[in-house]
């Protein structure tokens, strides 16, 4: 089972600390508590269909464990953007610097000291 970390539960402000149940079942994401439906999201898998590239389309079910908490905006109030990460990072190798030192002789006029 994948690790989702909390970032699914963050509309669920009542349940804030608990443990919700993940299931996931073909495309569907559901987080459920208590026997009771919170949410669902499609999902789609990277290639080694074991990791997720994407969460998104949330349906949100009315739940005894509604916050009473107002919502900042209504929804549709607000547009949001989805960002997508393109590829994996890339790390990138440090240069080797090359430090190079010249002395420089101390006498000028010629003579050995």
């Amino acid at each position: 089972m994948p690790n989702f970390g909390t970032g699914l539960t963050t509309r669920e402000r009542a349940l804030a600390g608990e443990i919700t149940q993940v299931n996931i079942f073909q495309d569907f994401l559901t987080l459920e508590y208590e026997q009771e439906k919170l949410s669902r999201y499609s999902v789609e898998w990277q290639l080694d269909e074991r990791h997720l590239a994407r969460v998104g389309n949330p349906r949100f079910y009315r739940h005894p464990y509604q916050s009473p908490q107002q919502e900042l905006w209504q929804p549709g109030e607000v547009e949001w953007f989805v960002i997508i990460r393109n590829a994996p990072p890339v790390r990138r190798r440090k240069r080797k610097s090359r430090l190079v030192v010249m002395q420089l002789s101390l006498l000028l006029d010629g003579t050995e000291g």
